[in-house]
Parts: C-alpha cells; sequence; structure tokens
C-alpha cells in the first residue's frame, strides 16, 4: 500500500473551502460535469501505478478545450513527483453529490471553456479536502490510523490490474456449481434467460470484456460504451441508473447507491462509465444480489430475506464447494489427510508428518456504511470481535477463532477420534498452522491479522503445552488460494513456508519499530499476508501456473484468462 499526498484547495489558495462544496459548478449542466469526471477515472483506471498522469489528466480532460494548454501556469510551483491533484476516491464523492444535485442547463451562451476548467479544477480540490479532511485526530501509528487510512485508500474497490484471473475463476466456480445445484439451477436458468445471458460466467465475461477494451492502448481515456457494440443491454440496465435516479433524494450512500450502478444512461445508446473499479462490486457482491431479487416465490418463500439466501451460499458454495474444492487439490498427496464432518470443522489437514493445519471458513460481508463512515469501533466491535472472536455463550456459536480453538481441544486430547482419523499419536510432536479463509476484502487491510491474532493467542495460551508449536493465527483471503493455486498444489509444503515466513517477517518488522519507529515500519509491520506475498522479491508471477492447474484439476474453461 503506497500512501500519497494529495493537493487540496485549501493548500492551494489558502483559504477554508467554500461552504457550499459545489459553487464553482452550479451553473454548469450536470451531464457534462459527470462526462469529463468519468474521463479521469478512466485514465486513472487505465494508469493506476503511473504518478506522473496527472499533467494528462489536466490536459485531456480538464483543460482539453484550452488551445496551447500545456499546464495551469498558477499552479506550476506545486507540481511535484511527491504530490497528486487527482484521486478517485474525492471523484467518487464528488460524483455522487452531482448526482443527488443532477440538473440539466440549457444554455443559450457557449460554455466558455477556460473559465469551465478551472471551476472544475477548483471544485475537486474542494473534494480532494472533504475526502483526505475526514479524519480527525487519529494517530497514524496505530490499528485505528492504519484501518481509516487503508479504508480511504479503498482497496476493496481499487485491486491492482482488472481483476481477472482470480474474479472470473471464482466465477467458473459459481457457474459450475449453479449448474448442479438442485435448488438453485433452475433460478440461474431463468435469471441468465432474463439477463439475456449465456450463463452466470458470461455475466463476469461481460465486465471483464468491458475492463480489457478500457485498458487497451488504442481506447486511452475511453469512458463511453455503444449498445451498438452489441454489448446485453438488460444486464447493464441492471447495473446501471438514469441521471435524475438520485436526484432530490434526502440520503444518498456512495457504496450502495453509486457504486452498485457504474453506467449512466445519459440517453438511450449513450452510456457512461462512472468509474470502471466499480465493477468490483458487480462481479463481488452484485451478481448474487441481482441473482436472489429476480428469483422466483418459490425460493422466497425458502429464504424469505437476502441474508438467507447469503447464509446458503456461504455454506453450500464458499464453504464446501470452492474453499472445499481448493484445499482438496493442494493437499492432495497420499500422505496428507483432509478431514471435514460436522463435529470436525471446517477443514483440518495433516500436510506432514509434523504439521496440521486447522481452517476456519468465512463468507461474511461488512456493511457498506461502517467503511463508508470510516467507523472504527463499529468495525471492531460489531464485525472482528462478533463475527471472528465471540465465544459459545448464551447459545450462540463459537464465531472463527472460537472453531479453532476447539478443534485445537480435540487435537489435545489422547486417542481422540480427530487424532486417530488423522494418524496422530503424539500431540506434542505437532506444529498448528491455524487459519481463517475469508471473502471480506477489509480483512486484508493492514491490522487487521494483527488485532485477531492478539485475540487467538489469549484464548489458546492453555493448550501451547499440548503441542510442539501453536503458530500465530493467519488470515488468507480467498483470492490468495486462487491467486496461489498453482504453486501450493505442485508444492504443498510451500503454505506452511510462506505463513512461516509471513510471521517471521512481520515480528522482525515490530522489533525494528520498537528500536527506531516510523509510520512505514508500523504499517509493513501490520501487513496483511496477501500484502507480504505481493512484496516479496524475486518471486515468480504465479498466474500461469495457476490457469494450468486450474484447468487441470476442476475441469474449467480458462481460455482468455
Amino acid at each position: 500500500m503506497q500512501f500519497l499526498h494529495v493537493t487540496g484547495y485549501t493548500e492551494v489558495y489558502l483559504e477554508p473551502i467554500p461552504k457550499d462544496t459545489l459553487t464553482f459548478v452550479s451553473g454548469y449542466p450536470t451531464d457534462t460535469l459527470l462526462i469529463r469526471l468519468s474521463k479521469i477515472n478512466a485514465m486513472l483506471f487505465q494508469q493506476m501505478d503511473n504518478q506522473m498522469i496527472d499533467p494528462e489528466i489536466l490536459r485531456e480532460a480538464v483543460f482539453c478545450d484550452v488551445p496551447g494548454f500545456e499546464r495551469v501556469t498558477e499552479f506550476r510551483p506545486l507540481f511535484t513527483d511527491e504530490k497528486r491533484w487527482f484521486a478517485e476516491g474525492p471523484i467518487g464523492l464528488l460524483i455522487m453529490d452531482l448526482l443527488k444535485n443532477f440538473k440539466m442547463i440549457e444554455t443559450l451562451t457557449p460554455i466558455e471553456p477556460l473559465e469551465f476548467a478551472r471551476n472544475l479544477f477548483k471544485t475537486m480540490l474542494i473534494y480532494n479536502d472533504l475526502y483526505y479532511g475526514r479524519p480527525k485526530g487519529i494517530v497514524f501509528e496505530s490499528l485505528e490510523g492504519l484501518f481509516t487510512m487503508e479504508t480511504m485508500q479503498q482497496g476493496y474497490l481499487r485491486a491492482k490490474g482488472v481483476m481477472k484471473i482470480d474474479t472470473f475463476t471464482k466465477f467458473l466456480f459459481m457457474s459450475k456449481f449453479l449448474d448442479s445445484d438442485e435448488l438453485l439451477k433452475e433460478e440461474a436458468d431463468m435469471y441468465c434467460e432474463k439477463m439475456k445471458i449465456e450463463n452466470p460466467g458470461t455475466f463476469a465475461k461481460f465486465f471483464l470484456a468491458v475492463l480489457g477494451s478500457a485498458i487497451h492502448p488504442q481506447n486511452w481515456g475511453n469512458h463511453m460504451l455503444d449498445l451498438s457494440h452489441f454489448w446485453p443491454e438488460k444486464l447493464m440496465r441492471e447495473f446501471g441508473a438514469e441521471p435524475m435516479e438520485l436526484a432530490g433524494k434526502e440520503k444518498v450512500s456512495l457504496n450502495m447507491d453509486v457504486v452498485t450502478k457504474p453506467f449512466l444512461f445519459l440517453s438511450p445508446k449513450k452510456i457512461l462509465v462512472l468509474d470502471y473499479n466499480f465493477f468490483q462490486y458487480a462481479l463481488e457482491n452484485g451478481f448474487l444480489y441481482s441473482l436472489y431479487h429476480h428469483s422466483s416465490e418459490k425460493l422466497k418463500s425458502k429464504f424469505k430475506t437476502y441474508a438467507n439466501f447469503k447464509a446458503y451460499i456461504a455454506l453450500e458454495f464458499f464453504e464446501k464447494y470452492l474453499v472445499g474444492s481448493l484445499l482438496g487439490e493442494i493437499f492432495h498427496k497420499r500422505s496428507q489427510q483432509l478431514i471435514s464432518t460436522e463435529k470436525y470443522q471446517d477443514f483440518i489437514v495433516r500436510a506432514s508428518s509434523c504439521d496440521v493445519f486447522v481452517f476456519e471458513v468465512k463468507m461474511n460481508d461488512l456493511h457498506p456504511n461502517t467503511f463508508e463512515n470510516l467507523d472504527y469501533k463499529e468495525f471492531t466491535k460489531e464485525f472482528l470481535d462478533k463475527r471472528f472472536l465471540s465465544d459459545k455463550i448464551n447459545g450462540n456459536k463459537d464465531k472463527g477463532v472460537g472453531q479453532i480453538i476447539r478443534q485445537l481441544g480435540h487435537l489435545s486430547e489422547p486417542n481422540s477420534d480427530l487424532r486417530n482419523k488423522l494418524g496422530i499419536t503424539r500431540s506434542e510432536k505437532m506444529n498448528i498452522y491455524p487459519v481463517i479463509i475469508c471473502s471480506e476484502h477489509h480483512m486484508n487491510i493492514a491490522g487487521v491479522n494483527h488485532y485477531l491474532n492478539e485475540g487467538f493467542q489469549q484464548k489458546s495460551k492453555n493448550l501451547k503445552g499440548n503441542f510442539q508449536t501453536i503458530k500465530p493465527l493467519t488470515v488468507v483471503h480467498i483470492d490468495f488460494l486462487i491467486k496461489y493455486f498453482g504453486p501450493l498444489r505442485r508444492k504443498p509444503a510451500l503454505f506452511a513456508e510462506w505463513l512461516s515466513g509471513y510471521h517471521r517477517s512481520r515480528k522482525g518488522l515490530e522489533k525494528l519499530y520498537d528500536e527506531k519507529g516510523g509510520p512505514i515500519t508500523y504499517l509493513l509491520s501490520k501487513r496483511s499476508l496477501f500484502g507480504y506475498m505481493e512484496m516479496k522479491k524475486n518471486f515468480p508471477s504465479p498466474y500461469k501456473a495457476t490457469v494450468d492447474e486450474i484447468e487441470k484439476c476442476f475441469d474449467l474453461e480458462t481460455q482468455g484468462v
């Protein structure tokens, strides 16, 4: 995770932002403003790692109608490599406010290009201040500080690349699952017929095709779609909005009202892509919600709420089908044992003569209000504590860590049924690797693994004498299992090697921070396993191995990935 300084209105003009944050652009047609902002978002998406994109955006999207413009001369001293002018988070906030205040203005006189460009630019600077000025009194070198900073970077939306292999693979599994699930097969067929798509995999292919087109060099800055291209119109309208849809609405949520509708239908054939990154929602959450929303009364009588339906998907698809299939193929050697029963759950694996993995699988979604409001208390107390650290009291089930502790209890019992199934005679010889496999992207932000591991250490301290070692808890996102599936299947021992390396790195960085301090060292000492692997030097790309192994193991059609 890289943090950059984003320049704001107060820094440039040395005065507070106006009370009316849209004051400089209130006299312009909203669709004209949105067209410019969507183009800027397209350019940021296409060059997400290029810090030098800002001058190009100024030239091609902001001051593009000003003849001979090269750079805003009055701002020249502020252009440095360390500072940015444009960031997707503030632009998303501005788009939301414009949609909330959408108005069509028919002007008899042409818009003066230079004045319009300057007013748009000033407004974007105002929203930089609004967006990044929200945290008050938060210490960066704290878990709350990490949560705030990483959440503001919107990693849950803005994954590197075009979300290709991880997301598409999940959809291939989903398509195959729905085709075999007695309860949902007919529902999925009816949904695909209604949306005029072949199967759920086609749903993903559409969004990925648009993303692939967006990053092609010849489509630089392209932010409009034309239905003459034969895009599936019904599907696009499912994830699209009319210009006046949010106008005048009292409460508008960026993540629930705007991100969920990336396509804006300015006219029947003129479609604006507000932000290509918003596709992440459709691919990660939108399909299931849409499927349930369009399902039959028969299905809704069985699952009276979307939460009930999602619980079924969490168990039958995510845990049993997706995670179960991946782990079964990773630990596929004859010497390895995988146990998953009602009593011994979710998955317990004897990976070698001395290594045992205890996997807990959780498909939980964090409520959008929590990260939209940067609510650290809600994130820790209501999400992490209740979903991953709660104990079995008052009739409630153990959650997350509690279930792992229960399985460690079974493993510590001499002659227990679980030990017999795994062929373990002496637990004192075993190294235990406790792992939570999850679906929620916010579990990957820095500090989460540290927070949950502290809870795990407290709960497991009385069991440590029963084993050679109990390793620290590791949070593993499902995308990690997919991305690194190829190397892991070819060499399952890498799993224990990577987890051990991650925790050695973490301890070393924590010691360095205690000695010398520093915000970057603090951030690195609290990074996730995914973050650790992304920064691993001299590690070859796993994608070819993963695609090859997925095709071989699961008979999935990965052509085009």
